[in-house]
């Protein structure tokens, strides 16, 4: 692939850039100038053309006013004395790509690593940031982060976070001028609005075809000094965890955040991807991403499939380093509370974050949850068991009718049977853990609770066995049976313990499968 030169890159970024603010003044000098024209050579003024004419103009102006870049720091920074055996990679790989460090690095959530040049105006006078992701560092060996780094790297030896500034800017004054044209659902404005939309388009086509071709670029810096093989082999890696990361922390790490923990979050990722049913959407996803992915007009990276392709015209390099990447940071609790009370915007909340094993996470921070709802609905619940609730359509909906009186009236039925078995869900882990059961919730599996006295003859999966059972996924012969064998039968779902007046719900939501 065409690589274009640092030059030409250069040079179409300015051209773009002033191309933009060639139209937009013309633009809006045309705007201003047309009542004048028409008092000068008509010898009339129509009021409302004249002001649609001053506001087009005004919002272009206002529009295209450069911003200042005001940088906020995307997570904790990371300092070489803290951290010597991670900076010691960094500075190596800075010179094997003849690259001066970056002025500061930062740790950041995600499967991500990034760079780019912050402060002074339009790039000048700016200095030299890194983002290292943690996640990312989880599911990387030390050899693959060196590629990955290597990579950004390449990004300042092709001169890209120096032309970045141009782009970026340009393309945030085209989306804003176009967003706030198109907030006035007037004709002329709509008019106005169409140069820039054209504009929008011609820059969005040009600008991620170079952005592409500086992703080739600079994967092949990274394969010629650390290998090719680490670099594929990473970018594999990356592709599959950055499509199960969004929802392990939403799932996993938001529902503790919320309730004051914080459980090992880059173990926990590990964890999660793991688990067979995750690991194999992550395969197949990757199958055909190698298989058939295409790249876009208006990707910003080139598809999978390009980018390894080009990898394996090149030497796959020798050393290989298989130590976790995490092993790089001296001490990975802290900078993990560091990093996940950086999420918080009270500070104080952040820092307050209490550590909880995984293993203990379901009792920590689910129980309250559960214990809670049944609580407040443990009128309805008393006399079900565990062998009498409903399961049937009609009896759940009848169920949630009477927890929640006369608000069911504006609930859909579908919404309404979800309650109930979310509802019978909470009521059944919670009075099983009032029996002595123990809840387990790794990260990326259902919750279950198990017996403490025979833990691997006795599990269920609390608040997932009323769909289960409903859905017929779990046969009812099967239930009864376990029931039985485990002296549940006569378990009443409504008799519940007042859960402690210091226990809050918090903001989680309900965890499923």
């Amino acid at each position: 692939m065409h690589t274009p030169s640092l030059t030409s890159r250069a040079l179409l970024a300015v051209a773009l850039f002033l191309g933009f603010y060639l139209l937009a003044l013309a633009m809006a000098g045309t705007l201003l100038a047309l009542p004048l024209a028409e008092v000068e050579f008509a010898g009339r003024l129509h009021i409302k053309l004249a002001i649609l004419c001053v506001v087009a103009a005004l919002l272009i102006l206002w529009s295209i006013l450069p911003r200042f870049d005001r940088f906020e720091a995307p997570g904790p920074r990371l300092l070489p004395q803290q951290h010597p055996a991670l900076f010691a990679v960094l500075e190596e790989v800075a010179a094997q790509t003849a690259q001066a460090m970056p002025r500061e690095v930062y740790l950041v959530s995600g499967v991500n690593a990034f760079v780019s040049q912050r402060g002074g105006i339009m790039g000048l006078g700016s200095r030299r940031v890194m983002g290292l992701g943690l996640p990312l560092m989880q599911v990387l060996d030390v050899a693959q982060l060196r590629a990955v780094i290597a990579h950004e790297f390449g990004h300042f030896h092709g001169g890209d976070t120096a032309l970045g500034p141009w782009v970026y800017k340009t393309r945030a004054a085209l989306g804003r001028t176009v967003s706030n044209l198109g907030k006035t659902r007037h004709a002329l404005i709509g008019l106005v609005q169409k140069p820039f939309l054209a504009y929008q388009r011609l820059f969005l086509r040009l600008t991620l075809s170079v952005s592409r071709a500086q992703e080739i670029a600079a994967d092949r810096l990274a394969a010629r000094t650390q290998g090719a093989a680490p670099l594929a082999q990473g970018l594999s890696v990356v592709y599959g965890a950055g499509l199960a990361y969004d929802g392990y922390f939403r799932n996993e790490i938001l529902p503790a955040l919320d309730a004051g923990y914080r459980p090992p979050y880059a173990r926990g990722f590990a964890i999660f991807l793991q688990q067979p049913a995750l690991r194999k959407v992550i395969d197949d996803a990757l199958t055909q991403a190698l298989e058939s992915g295409e790249t876009d007009s208006m990707d910003t990276h080139p598809a999978l499939r390009d980018r390894l392709a080009a990898l394996a015209e090149l030497p796959a390099g020798e050393s290989q380093d298989e130590r976790p990447a995490t092993e790089l940071l001296s001490d990975l609790d802290l900078v993990e509370h560091q990093l996940l009370a950086n999420l918080f915007v009270d500070s104080d909340r952040g820092q307050s974050l209490k550590p909880v094993s995984w293993q203990a996470v379901g009792q920590a921070v689910y129980a309250p949850i559960w214990h809670e709802r049944a609580w407040t609905h443990a009128a309805v619940l008393s006399g079900i068991t565990p062998l009498t609730m409903p399961t049937d359509t009609a009896g759940l909906i009848s169920l949630a009718r009477q927890a929640l009186g006369d608000d069911a009236d504006s609930v859909y039925d579908e919404e309404l049977q979800g309650f109930a078995q979310t509802l019978l869900g909470s009521a059944l882990a919670t009075v099983l853990t009032q029996q002595g059961w123990i809840v387990r919730t790794p990260p990326g599996c259902p919750v279950t609770c198990y017996s403490s006295e025979q833990p691997d003859a006795w599990e269920i999966e609390p608040i997932n066995l009323p769909i289960r059972l409903c859905s017929g996924k779990l046969l009812r012969s099967d239930w009864v049976e376990l029931v039985t064998s485990a002296g549940l039968e006569k378990l009443d779902l409504g008799e519940i313990e007042p859960p402690p007046s210091e226990r809050s719900t918090g903001a989680a939501s309900q965890r499923g499968t």
